[in-house]
């Protein structure tokens, strides 16, 4: 399942109860919260007491949820990740036949979105007070991603290694220009760029 941890509505008739609706606000607050303090100011300026201060709970509360700042961070950045080989389970990677970007390439116009719907999540993991493992990790899970899906294309004169740590690079560069210097560029755009990466530069299918 894929869901945007940071726009969960919680419905009553959708069987949550009260006290699980609680208990998923209070996660949301703290994460949500931390993630402010850490854009503005870097992991290792973040303590535990502005973080409860800030978000409007008791260290308890927080306690009761992570041990440290730093499994909050590892949290978040577990849950993105999982989503993101989520939605990349699929072995539909394109069709050829159809023009709208949406449907030519539905695994990764989805990566897309779900980044465009957790920006400022993903934006401050990978800016200016950012975390390189998260990037690192991001590479890797993306790498694998594109080895078990371009295993069997034909690449013009080049180590499919080679390709593959190419588009990942390309991959995680676009994203971070456009959230951080070009968030006004849809989705279908981002989509396009990197579907052309993928398809219109290297490989010949």
């Amino acid at each position: 399942m894929w869901y945007n941890m940071n726009k969960i509505v919680f419905r009553r008739k959708h069987g949550v109860n009260r006290k699980e609706h609680n208990r998923m606000m209070t996660i949301r607050t703290i994460e949500d919260t931390f993630m402010q303090l850490y854009k503005k100011k870097g992991l290792e300026k973040i303590t535990i007491h502005e973080l409860c201060e800030t978000a409007g709970i008791s260290r308890t509360n927080l306690y009761r949820y992570y041990d440290d700042k730093y499994q909050i961070l590892q949290t978040i950045e577990d849950r993105l990740l999982e989503n993101i080989e989520e939605i990349n389970k699929s072995d539909y990677f394109i069709n050829q036949l159809e023009n709208d970007i949406e449907k030519k390439l539905p695994l990764l116009y989805k990566t897309v979105c779900y980044i465009d719907e957790n920006r400022d999540y993903f934006a401050t993991l990978l800016g200016r007070n950012g975390d390189p493992s998260f990037v690192f990790k991001w590479k890797s899970c993306m790498r694998k991603n594109l080895e078990s899906k371009t295993a069997e294309s034909k690449v013009f004169d080049y180590d499919l290694d080679v390709v593959v740590e190419i588009m990942v690079s390309s991959f995680i560069g676009i994203y971070t220009f456009w959230l951080i210097e070009k968030p006004e560029l849809s989705c279908e755009s981002i989509t396009k760029i990197c579907g052309d990466i993928l398809y219109g530069k290297i490989y010949k299918i």
